[in-house]
């Protein structure tokens, strides 16, 4: 069986990457080589804009410390922060961090979530 090439598989992955509701982001050395649509709206960033970003921009200075201690651990389970748009405005995340490969070198698959219809939901209960 014939391997993909790089390009290939980045355009496989660039489609199955656009089709979740998830935000996803492929962070490598240190920022952000590629990002899904979702990330995009999620954030209000274009794409161009977002791959020029420090990836800690997306998340609040006070959970900081905890997402580059999950990175530097290379933690795989789901775990909170505070996002932060464009604008400033702030709403709970979910991240899940997958070390992966990219290009060759390596790098960590990223899918953020939106909580805040969950974050909603549960002050309404209580």
């Amino acid at each position: 069986a014939r391997v993909p090439d790089s390009r290939h598989r980045c355009q496989r992955f660039r489609k199955l990457a656009d089709a979740t509701r998830e935000g996803v982001a492929i962070i490598a050395g240190g920022r952000i080589v590629s990002a899904n649509q979702a990330l995009c709206r999620l954030f209000d960033y274009g794409e161009k804009e977002l791959l020029a970003l420090d990836p800690l921009t997306l998340v609040a200075p006070e959970t900081r410390d905890t997402v580059l201690e999950r990175l530097r651990t290379h933690y795989s389970d789901p775990y909170e922060s505070i996002g932060v748009r464009r604008d400033g405005s702030r709403f709970p995340v979910e991240i899940c961090g997958r070390d992966s490969v990219w290009e060759g070198k390596p790098a960590r698959i990223k899918l953020i979530r939106d909580m805040t219809a969950q974050k909603e939901a549960e002050r309404d209960l209580q």
